[in-house]
């Protein structure tokens, strides 16, 4: 979300740059183009997991975009540049197909756009890295899902989770963190 927002921040000028620059947060909003293509060169040389962000410049078809937004989107950003008629099957399905490819499969949306719009910024990222301590499939156990839709039955992992740091219990909310192999936290 960040990579996106600061994408967008770079096509925007007077007071709607100052606000999106303020909730950036950064201390140099001239850097933040820098930050971010040292940040994708860094994450890319992982060894061990594989981290694939992708980023993606959607322009509406015959309309000029300024070249400066253009350079750094594609230089900073690694931003792919396309030109579409939006609001049409062929650009739907191209956008779609640009974001499963770009999450191994992992997404497959079904993407409406509409004749009006003028850009969209679509940005991606896979993870796939290995747990520190495998789950035992064993442990799995049949629970109710509390979701938006209603509850339903769901299988879950189960793993005992003893360091204060990685389990934290509060009035409105539990949440767990587990290490991958090579330092990266979820």
């Amino acid at each position: 979300l960040y990579y996106a927002l600061a994408l967008a921040t770079q096509g925007a000028a007077g007071q709607t740059a100052d606000e999106m620059n303020a909730v950036l947060g950064a201390p140099d909003p001239s850097a933040v183009p820098t930050e971010l293509g040292n940040l994708f060169r860094v994450l890319y040389g992982d060894p061990f997991s594989k981290i694939d962000l992708a980023n993606s410049i959607w322009m509406r078809e015959g309309d000029e975009f300024e070249q400066g937004f253009i350079d750094v989107a594609t230089r900073q950003f690694y931003a792919t540049p396309f030109s579409v008629e939006f609001g049409t099957a062929d650009a739907d399905a191209a956008i779609a197909n640009w974001i499963a490819a770009n999450t191994n499969g992992t997404i497959e949306p079904e993407v409406n756009t509409t004749s009006d719009q003028l850009l969209s910024i679509i940005n991606t990222v896979y993870f796939k890295g290995s747990w520190s301590n495998q789950f035992d499939a064993s442990n799995t156990k049949e629970d109710v899902f509390h979701g938006m839709q209603g509850d339903a039955a769901a299988e879950f992992m189960v793993q005992r989770i003893d360091k204060p740091r990685e389990f934290v219990q509060t009035d409105t909310y539990t949440r767990a963190s587990l290490d991958f192999v090579g330092g990266a936290t979820m």
